[in-house]
């Protein structure tokens, strides 16, 4: 399946801490296999220094609409 169709800006977020939030950067999708970086701005609450939860949700890839990384 070709992924160029796809902005992983709009389609991926990250869950913590009960906030959810758009990658600030992401690789363009070409072809069947893509690699890179997706970069996420936290605001890191003082009273907060660890975050032991993490979720990255992609929506919307045909045959599994939703993909979930859970750390």
């Amino acid at each position: 399946m070709d992924l160029s169709q796809f902005n992983l800006k709009e389609i991926t977020r990250l869950e913590y801490d009960g906030k959810m939030i758009n990658p600030i950067s992401a690789p363009s999708l070409q072809g069947h296999h893509v690699s890179g970086e997706l970069v996420f701005q936290i605001d890191m609450n003082k009273d907060i220094n660890i975050i032991n939860d993490l979720v990255i949700k992609i929506i919307g890839i045909p045959q599994t609409n939703e993909r979930i990384f859970k750390w």
